[in-house]
């Protein structure tokens, strides 16, 4: 087995290799295109990053003797937030069941990329059923589909636990809700959930 490490994107705060790049079978991977007109800079930063990964996996011959297709499927850029410039993304999907569950987001000046986008998943994934989700929250808190639903918690399953509430700057939890502030890093709502 080898191990092939890529560059990953400047600005992704999970270091997941899943935001910019989906392997699809055995000889293809999708990967992700900054592609003009570009966003803040991702003609400088991003775009050569990707650009380079897609090369260098066409060119990599596996142990077997043959080589990846790289398919490519455009970025849709970034959102400012209180965290800072938010990468979003349209690869980092779920696969179950011959469904495809993407991430996507509503913004108006995005519909025509998140159409070509989805026209993308289509041509390389025919056989399957393909589903945006509104992952807008999601992503500015980092990651999206794939990032969440390959998350396991820390803790023993358990029943329901209902919501706490604000008390000061801290959420005010039942046992084993959450007990962190109410609003990190200034977001506009508490978020003391169960």
């Amino acid at each position: 087995k080898d191990l092939i490490i890529t560059y990953s994107i400047t600005d992704d705060g999970t270091g997941h290799i899943d935001m910019y790049m989906k392997v699809l079978d055995d000889n293809r991977v999708l990967m992700g295109a900054y592609v003009a007109p570009f966003a803040n800079n991702d003609q400088t930063f991003n775009a050569p990053r990707i650009d380079a990964n897609a090369a260098f996996l066409e060119a990599y011959v596996k142990t077997d003797g043959t080589s990846f297709t790289v398919e490519r499927i455009p970025m849709p850029g970034h959102r400012n937030s209180s965290f800072g410039r938010i990468p979003f993304t349209y690869i980092n999907s779920t696969f179950f069941n011959g469904v495809n569950l993407w991430p996507a987001t509503p913004f108006n000046n995005w519909v025509g990329g998140r159409n070509t986008a989805e026209a993308r998943w289509n041509e390389v994934l025919p056989d399957m059923t393909h589903v945006w989700i509104d992952s807008t929250e999601l992503s500015f808190y980092s990651g999206a589909i794939h990032c969440v639903t390959r998350t396991i918690p820390a803790v023993a399953a358990a029943d329901w636990v209902d919501d706490g509430s604000c008390g000061g700057e801290s959420c005010v939890a039942p046992e084993g809700g959450y007990e962190g502030l109410c609003q990190p890093a200034s977001v506009a709502e508490e978020i003391c959930w169960g």
